[in-house]
């Protein structure tokens, strides 16, 4: 989208989009940015947090700067209207089901994001795009 934005009009359209995720050459890894400069580290986290996580609404493992833009991201969605449809979030990868990192694991690109107007405001699921190319690469 940043070197080819697509045109899109919602009133031009029936289809909406779920959501409208941010991604980087890192997305794959599980992350937006790389190296320890960006406190690439996996966060602490808390009881409910961690609740949430083991019922698959939020992935197990987080990286500090990713979790920062997310949530920021997160605190601008939730001041719109609460009817919004349309998610904000990050295309991140499978790898984050896991606890540890393996990055030998085939992975998946999915999506963290949160929808104000939901009944479920959080979601973290696999995206199962079929044109999705072989190499796995996105």
């Amino acid at each position: 989208m940043v070197t080819e934005p697509p045109d899109y009009d919602q009133r031009l359209c029936k289809d909406v989009p779920s959501a409208v995720l941010v991604a980087t050459e890192q997305s794959s890894n599980g992350h937006l940015f790389c190296g320890t400069k960006n406190r690439e580290h996996p966060v602490e986290f808390s009881e409910k947090r961690q609740e949430m996580a083991n019922k698959g609404i939020l992935p197990q493992r987080e990286f500090a700067a990713t979790q920062e833009v997310i949530r920021s991201a997160w605190g601008f969605a939730k001041e719109r209207e609460e009817s919004d449809e349309i998610g904000i979030g990050a295309l991140l990868s499978s790898r984050l089901d896991t606890k540890e990192d393996n990055q030998t694991m085939n992975t998946d690109p999915s999506a963290l994001y949160y929808t104000p107007g939901a009944n479920h405001v959080h979601h973290w699921e696999s995206i199962p795009w079929s044109l999705r190319n072989k190499s796995r690469s996105y």
